[in-house]
């Protein structure tokens, strides 16, 4: 009689990743779903489940595995860490501490979960920790690569830029064997270069940085054309007519939300947390219920986006409270209050949700083209299918022409909605002026905590790649810096060149 052949945890992980690099990745998901379902014991195996699902970008089933094979195996580091990972991608930095917290009480050698905690701290603006944590690795992990890029990342905070950019260049890069390590090491060396005001050379690191990017499989399984493509679907779609032909929407039980859109790095968080100062405004920063909004109304039209006019009243009103109940899920606010929700990934979800709640209000922030593009592009993103077209300076010009010609054709076709928009650059010279305006456009009154706005202990935590500007006063170092690279971005000002005109920089 034949042995019964049984198939080792590992062996079961290693066709699943095989799946995976095989571009097979609904079917990657499905076998380790099939072999859990199968094996509910098997924490390793969950765990692996998890990790997949943090890898295709759905974190919400990415927390729930985790936290299963963390149930199964309390004391397992891996599945402990994996955890602070996943609430930290979801932008639960407090949560995420926590679990980096009880990771490095297990294990206070750990060089990976100290320097995950310290970029916790960092974001939130704890410096004196991030010190603190650092100081207390051993010696002999203090040549640890990563421990490295963390160190000259807080020295760079704490302005010692000549002193960090030294310990990157001691570096090598083959003593790096991440690829995500070599990306962040180039990208710091382009920050500390721009704020030592060598400027050629810190665009060439944002360059390194941003090639060794695009050879990461994320980025080949969001390539920069996926949003272009989606830009221009949208575009086709939304006509004047079309709209027309809408049925009536139902009001919503409380008033409609805000969104707050722009282009990434145009001061969207600014605005955000200057607003979220004021006592009748409650505010959320970029958490997903407007992308499980879009995920909604998908399913309600059975993936036929054309037929969202003809939803009935009752599944309009079903999404208006899917929305608002989802929102609570990460920020509580009652019904006096104007719900804020700022995504500078947003724009293209203003015309689905204006079918859902037809007379909201948008604040779009502006700034220069050149100075979004620029900071966009040394910026270090998590890619997904917005900041994918950011590895590039010639896709993020596209990018952000056809983000702004989207948004003008949703003002043009949508007469109940009602659109505001903020120059960052204004909004730095003048703020009072500006701000009192962006609350009339609210009907909101003045109130003077706007202007203490980084002295507000009940804001929102900022977990954008915003963070550290926004916990400071207004400051004016950050107007026109695409001027330092002029020659740099001469190749994309030509596609610029109308919204730089439009928006009223021509004389800039």
């Amino acid at each position: 009689m034949p042995f019964a052949t049984f198939e080792d945890t590992q062996t079961l992980v290693n066709q699943a990743k095989q799946m995976f690099r095989n571009g097979q990745v609904a079917q990657a998901v499905h076998f380790l779903e099939l072999k859990t379902k199968q094996r509910p014991t098997d924490a390793e195996l969950i765990s692996n489940l998890s990790t997949l699902y943090r890898q295709i970008g759905n974190i919400d089933k990415a927390i729930e595995t985790g936290r299963i094979a963390l149930k199964q195996n309390p004391d397992n580091i891996d599945y402990i860490t994996n955890l602070g990972t996943f609430y930290e991608l979801k932008n639960d930095l407090l949560t995420a501490a926590k679990y980096y917290e009880q990771a490095l009480g297990r294990d206070p050698e750990n060089v990976m979960t100290s320097c995950n905690l310290v970029n916790i701290y960092e974001r939130l603006g704890h410096l004196d920790e991030c010190k603190d944590i650092l100081e207390k690795v051993p010696e002999d992990k203090k040549q640890d690569a990563y421990y490295i890029i963390t160190c000259a990342r807080i020295k760079r905070h704490r302005k010692k830029f000549d002193e960090a950019k030294k310990m990157l260049l001691s570096l090598k890069d083959t003593s790096i064997s991440s690829p995500r390590h070599k990306i962040l090491k180039y990208n710091e060396l382009a920050r500390l270069c721009d704020a030592l005001k060598d400027y050629q050379q810190a665009f060439k690191y944002a360059g390194t940085s941003k090639d060794i990017l695009r050879q990461q499989p994320d980025a080949k399984r969001h390539p920069p054309g996926e949003i272009l493509t989606l830009l221009q679907n949208l575009k086709s779609i939304f006509t004047r007519e079309w709209v027309e032909n809408w049925r009536p929407a139902p009001q919503p039980a409380r008033p409609a939300p805000v969104q707050v859109v722009g282009f990434p790095r145009s001061g969207t968080t600014l605005i955000d947390q200057i607003l979220q100062a004021h006592p009748s405004i409650a505010g959320m920063e970029e958490q997903p219920p407007t992308e499980w909004l879009m995920g909604a109304i998908d399913q309600a039209v059975k993936g036929v986006f054309k037929n969202i006019g003809e939803l009935p009243d009752e599944q309009i009103s079903s999404l208006q409270n899917m929305y608002f109940d989802s929102c609570r899920q990460f920020i509580n606010f009652d019904d006096s209050q104007i719900l804020l929700d700022k995504n500078p990934f947003s724009i293209y979800k203003i015309g689905p949700m204006l079918r859902v709640f037809p007379k909201m209000k948008t604040i779009i922030m502006l700034r220069h083209p050149l100075d979004c593009i620029l900071s966009s592009y040394m910026q270090n993103f998590v890619l997904h299918r917005g900041t994918a077209a950011l590895t590039s300076l010639e896709s993020a010009a596209h990018y952000y022409d056809q983000s702004f010609a989207l948004l003008e054709q949703y003002q043009q076709v949508c007469p109940t909605a009602s659109f505001y928009m903020v120059r960052y650059e204004d909004l730095v010279e003048n703020p009072k002026e500006e701000i009192k305006d962006l609350l009339e456009f609210l009907d909101l009154p003045w109130d003077e905590g706007v202007l203490r706005f980084h002295e507000n202990e009940d804001k929102d935590i900022v977990t954008s790649a915003s963070y550290a500007q926004v916990n400071q006063p207004l400051y004016k170092s950050a107007l026109y810096r695409w001027k330092n690279y002029e020659k740099e971005l001469a190749p994309i000002k030509p596609l610029l060149q109308p919204w730089i005109e439009k928006f009223g920089y021509e004389n800039v």
